[in-house]
């Protein structure tokens, strides 16, 4: 569950194997709410969960960024964030397709908005994008358990091409946090 800063919503993502297992959660459960005015429901497809470094600045900022683009630009802008390896100061950590109100999402870690600005500039670039939108986290809440969590990420983790095994000897997997650990990041 994150909350960007500034804004009025959170987003929590559930992952499910059968959509209707939600029904309960989202049609009835919300309801009993009082300050629950609106809700979406956004598949994300091929998620993937990528490496960061085990030497990192202490002062990273979270940031979710989306990215609107014509279907013919959609493989371009997801491949370009996943296989991309981006500067000492920013770290892509998931990344998704939504195909929606915006058609990939990730999340990411940046020192700060000069970081966060040349990637979503970097972004913008991609033949088929109309729309690249940082929005920076307040704050993140892991609404699992370490198991649960460690078992998620181990299986979604994407080996970009970039990563040789002398530079992996210098990463730590996403795998190796725990929800505590990744929570207080950012």
């Amino acid at each position: 569950m994150s909350q960007p800063k500034w804004k009025r919503f959170v987003t929590v993502i559930f992952e499910t194997k059968t959509l209707d297992d939600l029904q309960s959660l989202i049609v009835d459960q919300s309801a009993k709410c009082p300050d629950i005015s609106d809700t979406q429901t956004i598949p994300l497809m091929k998620p993937v969960f990528l490496p960061i470094p085990r030497e990192r600045p202490s002062d990273l900022g979270r940031y979710s960024v989306t990215v609107k683009a014509h279907p013919t630009g959609y493989r371009a802008v997801y491949e370009s964030i996943i296989n991309t390896k981006h500067e000492a100061n920013l770290f892509v950590w998931y990344a998704a397709y939504a195909l929606g109100e915006y058609d990939v999402f990730c999340s990411v870690f940046a020192k700060g908005k000069r970081d966060i600005d040349q990637f979503s500039g970097s972004l913008r670039k991609i033949a088929g994008v109309t729309k690249v939108t940082p929005l920076s986290l307040k704050r993140t809440q892991i609404i699992a358990s370490d198991e649960e969590w460690n078992r998620l990420r181990v299986r979604l983790l994407y080996r970009p091409s970039w990563l040789t095994e002398e530079f992996e000897q210098k990463m730590t997997m996403d795998h190796d946090l725990s929800v505590a650990q990744y929570s207080s990041m950012g």
